[in-house]
This record gives structure tokens, sequence and C-alpha cells, in this order.
């Protein structure tokens, strides 16, 4: 392979979690003079392998999940080039339009360990059962210490969600999170696991924390190749 780069364009998915993402990759600048192999790796783990031909410079590869991906394209002599791409999804829920609270209400002393019972608030109006489950069915969150260890995850409950938006009541959930000092952060992905739907930072903790609220400052993954910031 003469040295080169790779064209990546995606197209999005039709959902979240839908496996109908599709991205053409091209070998540009260069040609392939021996048989290669194209990885695609979704946040870091192959998720697909594509052999490609000598002589052969564009693949089209479908049925991919939305999501962040890295293509690693290297022939048998060891030749190698890269790219980065994101798939997106068209019809993006609009709970994902929303940001959160967190309060910190008390202990729950009846756990094996003592943890704090944290309440998520989704902060909105007008959010919809319908919302709730194209967004959150078998959704799941994690809450990370400031080190990056994983102190608390679990199921969102989608369908208590659901029952509490029929009835036009405040969106909320309980979580359950360590004593644990610094500032932690909190995921939710959906039930593929990615692109995730939330990730908030500054969600401020203490092992003699009083409770109270406390509110992070949230990054909203966007549903194209750029970032939106929400605080």
């Amino acid at each position: 392979m003469t040295p080169g780069t790779l064209k990546v364009e995606p197209s999005p998915a039709d959902v979240y979690c839908s496996p109908t993402g599709r991205m053409k990759v091209t070998l540009e600048g260069g040609t392939l003079d021996e048989p290669a192999t194209l990885t695609l790796s979704l946040n870091g783990t192959a998720v697909r392998s594509v052999n490609l031909n000598a002589g052969e410079t564009t693949k089209q590869i479908d049925d991919l999940l939305p999501g962040a991906y890295s293509l690693a394209l290297r022939t048998e002599c060891g030749a190698t080039a890269e790219a980065e791409t994101a798939i997106a999804a068209k019809n993006v829920p609009s709970l994902l339009n929303q940001s959160l609270m967190f309060y910190v209400e008390n202990f729950d002393f009846c756990s094996p360990k003592p943890v704090w019972n944290v309440r998520v608030d989704f902060q909105g109006y007008g959010i919809t059962e319908a919302d709730i489950h194209n967004a959150l069915d078998g959704a799941s969150y994690e809450v990370y210490s400031p080190d990056g260890k994983l102190v608390a995850n679990g199921p969102i409950p989608a369908d208590q969600l659901a029952e509490r938006a029929s009835k036009n009541q405040q969106l909320s959930f309980y979580i359950k999170v360590p004593p644990t000092d610094g500032s932690l952060s909190f995921v939710m992905r959906p039930s593929c696991g990615d692109p995730v739907l939330f990730r908030g930072s500054g969600f401020l903790m203490s092992k003699q924390n009083e409770p109270g609220s406390q509110r992070p400052k949230l990054e909203r993954r966007s549903h194209d190749s750029n970032a939106t910031r929400r605080t």
C-alpha cells in the first residue's frame, strides 16, 4: 500500500440502538497493492472486520449501530492507515434534550453498607410515556469516582418513569451511592450501551455530606459528529 488517507462518509441510523447506520470508506491518495483488513472499533472494542482485495480502495459497510468509531486498515505487509468517524441517529427522543438535577437526600442504613439515597430529576416539561420508552427502555446508569472507579450502577426504571409521565408527575428516580469524597460523574446509557445518553460531571459528594441539592455540569452527547455542552 502506498501512503494515503482513509476518507469516511457515514450515514445515520434510524434510531438509537438500531443497527441501520452505514459508512463508505475510501483510500484516497494511495493504492492497495496487496490484500488488507479494515477493522472498525466502537469505543475501543473491535466490532467488525472487512477484507479488501488488492486494488480495491472503496468499501461500503452496512448494519452499524450509532456511536463513535475508529477505523484501521492494515495490509498483509503491515502498512496501515487510520481514521475516526461517528454514526448518528436520525430520530432522537425529545427526552434527550433535557437536563438533570441531583438531590442527595439521606443515608440508607438498611443496606449492608451505608449508602446515600440520591434522587435524579429530569428538568423539563411535556415529556410523554412514549418519550420515556423510546429513550430509556433497557437503559442503565453508572456513577464514577474522581479517579474513574465505578462506584454505583443499575437499570433506569423506565416503567416507573413512564407511569409518572402519564400522571403529569415529576419525573424522578433514586440511585444509591456509597460515601465518596470528591466530584462524581454520572453516565446514562441506552440498552445497546452506546452512544451515551447523558454524561455529567461536577456531582459533588462527601463522606460527611449534608443532604441537599447538587447540580452537575451536564454534557449531552449530540447526535452528529459534534458534541453539545449543556449546563
